[in-house]
């Protein structure tokens, strides 16, 4: 369902948790082993060899779930770090693809290994959640976006004449990432290589996701800053429109073409900097863009990815 104008209801993408278990002598290698067993009894969990998903942990396997005409649901299950000595499981999946009651199903294999699991599980945090929406018909050029605590940004271009791609704020390890991109492009280009499928049309559509790490147990979540405060979106229809001024105007296609965090940052005048800032935040951004409802409503989706029941 649509709403707010013109974005999608908010889901989470990516969903990552840690949770403790008994840390007793042998105990890794213990579930290890038993899931090894239910693997040769042919149930679908293939190891995961080789990679940053094993090569921190003692064991890892992709818990395999058969989709209806798509590719098989994945949920990565990674056994005990091996830089620590405490104890605990990483579970890893995109709840867009994994069902709940699917997840119950990997849920009652690991209870198979690990006794009275649901109750280590309330001591879950959240080690990754991808807070997503779409913007179905709008196109990433008419957006721009900034943030007051990202170091590495980037902008990405098609090479098929240079258009833009997306938009990316932080880095691969950074605690809050936010990456806008053209998600018509990326299924195109997911589809190309299948010679049947590459006359198909993709609408328009433009994805926005925020990554955030570290959130903690759903309690601490409760209370936590909400993470997507220090991002901005702008409309560039809304910023052309603030001035006429030659100098504003000049702002506004630089910030097109070199990215808005960029086109900030190298305005030498401070209180100029600030002042075109405060602009694109208060009057330039879209209505959809409500960081208070979209944090309300990811908590919402983070609380029913924690319940089990």
């Amino acid at each position: 369902m649509y709403h707010h104008e013109s974005r999608t209801s908010v889901f989470i993408d990516k969903f990552s948790v840690t949770f403790s278990v008994p840390n007793e002598e042998r105990s890794w290698q213990n579930a290890a082993e038993a899931l090894s067993h239910l693997c040769q009894q042919g149930f679908l969990l293939e190891p995961a060899r080789g990679g940053r998903v094993y090569e921190h942990y003692h064991a890892a396997w992709h818990a395999v779930i058969p989709v209806p005409n798509g590719p098989s649901a994945r949920c990565l299950i990674q056994v005990f770090p091996k830089s620590s000595g405490k104890g605990f499981l990483r579970l890893e999946w995109n709840p867009a693809r994994l069902q709940r009651a699917q997840f119950r199903q990997i849920i009652e294999v690991l209870a198979a290994c690990i006794p009275d699991i649901e109750t280590w599980w309330r001591t879950a945090k959240v080690t990754r959640a991808d807070v997503t929406f779409d913007l179905p018909q709008l196109k990433i050029e008419r957006l721009l976006t900034f943030s007051s605590s990202a170091a590495t940004i980037g902008i990405k271009r098609k090479e098929n004449g240079g258009s833009l791609n997306a938009f990316v704020l932080g880095s691969e390890t950074s605690i809050k990432r936010l990456t806008i991109y053209d998600k018509a492009f990326e299924r195109a280009i997911r589809h190309s290589r299948d010679a049947r499928r590459t006359r198909r049309v993709f609408r328009t559509c433009t994805r926005v996701e925020f990554r955030i790490r570290k959130l903690g147990t759903m309690q601490e979540i409760e209370f936590i800053k909400n993470p997507l405060s220090s991002f901005s979106i702008v409309s560039v229809a809304d910023a052309y429109a603030q001035f006429s001024e030659e100098s504003w105007i000049r702002f506004i296609r630089r910030c097109e073409s070199v990215g808005a965090q960029t086109a900030l940052s190298v305005l030498a005048d401070r209180k100029r900097r600030q002042r075109y800032r405060d602009v694109l935040e208060k009057r330039c951004t879209p209505r959809w863009y409500n960081k208070e409802i979209l944090w309300a409503e990811a908590k919402i989706k983070i609380a029913e990815l924690l319940f089990l029941q």
